[in-house]
Order: structure tokens, then sequence, then C-alpha cells
């Protein structure tokens, strides 16, 4: 096998549309990447369904938070990672048995065809799920963030640049923040290490070999509900499908 240092990584990043919103009627992992939304808000309701099929471990971390909202939010990611995990799997959401890999990136133990990635922010929960590694990030577009302070511990020159002549800045600060943490969640390197490492403007650049990665990677951006920035990175060519949650998977 090549050593991963000598061979040539690229990033391709580009903008597209938000895409349709569709109900899944098939739960298969090749060779589609699948990208489930869930509104916090829908789900507030069926908090006590989605309790019973978390790990003891999951329930007394619930414990630890202090603010209603944050238990909420855990146990709906957590209980419908499990609930949709279980429709690749099939296999009973309460029985799926998490391990922590790189940088304590999650995987199913008893699921090595099947990679996931879970991003968090505000109202809305995204997962992401797929036979090759893959990264996805959500971040809601605060305007009154202060985040030229945190340009150059972030990005490099040209980035800080686009940023900065963007007629909406904040928005392209979130765009770029995306697509490197789903990037380096995808390829497990480690959020706080490599941030400033490699550019993700729009179009085809080289990765550094020092990240010693092999193989290509996409990096797909959109605004989702015009508030919510959203990056999902994946291998090329991968078809993707946007879904929302089908009510059956809570029957």
């Amino acid at each position: 096998m090549p050593d991963p240092a000598d061979c040539k990584s690229t990033v391709f990043c580009k903008d597209i549309q938000e895409p349709a919103w569709d109900g899944l009627s098939d739960f298969t992992v090749s060779p589609t990447v699948d990208v489930w939304r869930i509104s916090i808000p829908q789900y507030l309701n069926l908090i006590s369904n989605l309790y019973t099929v978390l790990s003891q471990e999951e329930l007394l971390r619930i414990k630890k938070y202090y603010r209603e909202k944050d238990k909420n939010r855990f146990a709906i990611g957590k209980g419908m990672l499990r609930i949709i995990l279980s429709g690749y799997l099939k296999q009973a959401p309460d029985k799926i048995i998490f391990g922590r890999g790189t940088n304590r990136k999650p995987f199913v133990k008893e699921g090595p065809h099947l990679q996931f990635n879970v991003s968090y922010s505000k109202d809305w929960i995204l997962i992401v799920v797929a036979s090759d590694p893959v990264g996805v990030d959500i971040e809601f577009i605060n305007h009154g963030f202060d985040y030229e302070n945190l340009l150059e511990n972030c990005f490099m020159a040209p980035e800080i640049l686009a940023i900065r002549q963007d007629p909406y800045p904040a928005q392209a600060f979130f765009k770029f923040w995306t697509r490197k943490e789903a990037l380096l969640k995808a390829t497990s390197l480690g959020l706080d290490d490599y941030l400033t490492d490699f550019s993700c403007l729009n179009g085809m650049q080289e990765m550094p070999r020092t990240l010693k990665l092999s193989g290509d990677w996409e990096v797909d951006s959109f605004l989702m509900e015009k508030d919510y920035q959203v990056s999902i990175a994946h291998q090329p060519l991968q078809t993707i499908r946007y879904c929302n949650n089908p009510p059956s998977l809570l029957s």
C-alpha cells in the first residue's frame, strides 16, 4: 500500500441550492449519501418514546445537563440517530452499540459497512449516513457574531480576504467554517489542529501532504431555511438523498 504522505488528495468545494427534502422508502448505504434533518421542536412531544431506545450511558449523560432544552436536544439527537441507523442495520435501535475511533469519532461496532456523522445547531439536527467516510456540519447564521477575532486562527489568507469582501461576510464565515468542520470530521482529523492547513474556497484545491490523506473529497454547501449554513463532505460522484424523517420510524 502506498504511504498516504506520498499521495495527492484534493477537495472540490461548491455552493448548491437548498435541496428538496423528501421521505425515504428504502434504507440502503451504497452508493448513496443520505442526509437526514430532524426538527427539534417537532419531536419534543416524542421525548418519552425516544428515552426508551437510549443506552444507560446516554441516560446518565442526560442527567448531567442543567437546562431542559439541552436534555431534550441530546435525547432527540441520540434517539433519532439510533432509530435511523436501525433502518439500515435491520436491528433494534436500543441494541446498537457505538464505539470511538480516531479523534473519538463514533462508529457502529457491528456495522463496519456503515458510516455516519451528526451535527446540531439551534432547532435542527442533521444526521448523514453513507458507506464511505462522510462529514456534516450545520450552523445557525448569527449575523451579530464577532467573527473577526477568529479569522486568523481559523482560515488561510485567501479565505479571510474572501470573507471580508463578501457582501454577506457573516454568512461567508459560517460557510467556510462548516466546510472545514465537515471535512475534518469526515477524515477523522482533529478540528483544532488543522483549520489553517487547507483552503475551502470554491473550486478544486490540493490538500497539503502533511495531512497524510489519500483520495479526493467533495464538499457541498447550501443555505437551509435561510438561516442555517450546511456543508456535507463526501467522496466525489456520490448521489445525495435529502431526507425528512418518515413518521413510521417512530411507530
